[in-house]
């Protein structure tokens, strides 16, 4: 993995450099995104005090947003945000999901809607930079809050982080790495909590990890054709053209380039006429995989650039303005799951049906730790 430094600004991250900072390229926030949260939190205190109610700054969080009113220890309330949300148990995540998640915080925050600090945007990035690698359980009933909530509490010298193959606790990695610990202010906490950052970085590990597995399915593929001496006429550019997916496509281009030179099909090309399902349609197996992962790949790179705080901050004739909403939501990475039949009968198929009290099915022999929904068109069947 490239160790090339990457820039965080204002504009679109891809994909790839946020993959890049977990696997440890160095992470460097560009001037005009942190003019930009600065610009933001410097309006915060007069929006606080300006009487409005606006939800986790001068309410509470939670069913606690009816209560109003100043904070009277700002940072014992965030920290307090976080303390409940570090929950977290089981396996930590490895280094490079974790950093993966630091990476999302810090794109979000820096796009200077969420009215903290830059400080905090500059001590997230040294953590990633020296090597401070906070411990965050994998597992949690608050889901994709717990990993940020312990990851936040490292930036202010509470929990765990590892640090030059210590575990430690996180006062004393941030000493050793030479970062001062930060006393949280306004929204500082909450921010660090309130948004889809633990998916986001997950995601974006799987996008690229799929991508390297579909590329090597092809070089699979190439050499089994090589192997029981099949031929190219299945990947004809011209055949493809007829039913034109992308990745289907595509596929069919790279096992073209890959077989262009094969003394071995070159010798066996009239071997036979045609060749088994499995040799002649990798490119549309292969290539709906493509198709998938396109898919996958637009959603994870909106999630990236997206910001996905509650309340988010924007300015308007110089004047900030609050906006609460839902755009914390996991929906949007998240999709129907089905377990079909093992039954070769007509109705293969079909969903699993629900146990009698409940519209989920338990675990299966398919799916043995989770729980999944079940499509409503197969409730009734």
């Amino acid at each position: 993995m490239s160790q090339e430094e990457v820039v965080f600004g204002l504009g679109s991250t891809r994909i790839d450099e946020l993959v890049a900072v977990a696997h440890g390229a160095p992470l460097r926030v560009a001037p005009e995104a942190l003019a930009a949260v600065e610009r933001t939190n410097l309006l915060l205190a007069g929006l606080a005090a300006s009487g409005q109610q606006i939800y986790g700054l001068t309410t509470g969080v939670g069913d606690l947003y009816k209560v109003a009113g100043v904070q009277p220890d700002v940072a014992e309330v965030q920290l307090g945000m976080l303390r409940s949300h570090a929950s977290g148990v089981g396996t930590p995540h490895d280094e490079p999901a974790t950093r993966a998640i630091v990476a999302a915080i810090v794109r979000a925050l820096s796009r200077g809607h969420s009215g903290i600090r830059p400080v905090l945007v500059t001590t997230l990035v040294e953590m990633l930079n020296r090597g401070v690698t906070p411990v965050a359980p994998s597992q949690g009933s608050v889901g994709y809050l717990t990993a940020t909530a312990h990851i936040g509490l490292v930036a202010f010298g509470e929990g765990e982080a590892w640090f030059a193959g210590e575990r430690l606790p996180a006062a004393a990695a941030l000493e050793r790495a030479g970062i001062a610990p930060l006393v949280p202010a306004s929204r500082e906490g909450h921010a660090m909590i309130s948004g889809t950052y633990e998916i986001t970085g997950i995601g974006a590990l799987a996008v690229a990890g799929a991508r390297a597995l579909v590329d090597v399915a092809d070089l699979a593929g190439a050499m089994s054709l090589e192997a029981l001496r099949g031929n190219t006429r299945g990947y004809d550019p011209r055949l493809q053209a007829l039913r034109p997916h992308p990745g289907q496509i595509e596929t069919a281009r790279r096992l073209n380039a890959l077989l262009e030179h094969s003394e071995i099909l070159a010798a066996h090309r009239d071997h036979r006429l045609q060749d088994a399902l499995s040799l002649r349609c990798i490119p549309q197996v292969h290539g709906s995989v493509r198709d998938a992962l396109a898919y996958v790949e637009s959603v994870v790179q909106t999630e990236i650039d997206a910001v996905t705080d509650n309340p988010v901050f924007i300015v308007e004739d110089d004047e900030l303005i609050a906006l609460p909403g839902g755009n914390g939501h996991g929906a949007p990475r998240s999709r129907w799951r089905w377990t079909p039949s093992r039954s070769p009968s007509p109705r293969s198929a079909r969903c699993r049906r629900p146990a009698p009290t409940a519209s989920r099915t338990p675990p299966s022999a398919d799916c043995p730790r989770s729980w999944h929904p079940v499509p409503p068109a197969c409730r009734a069947s």
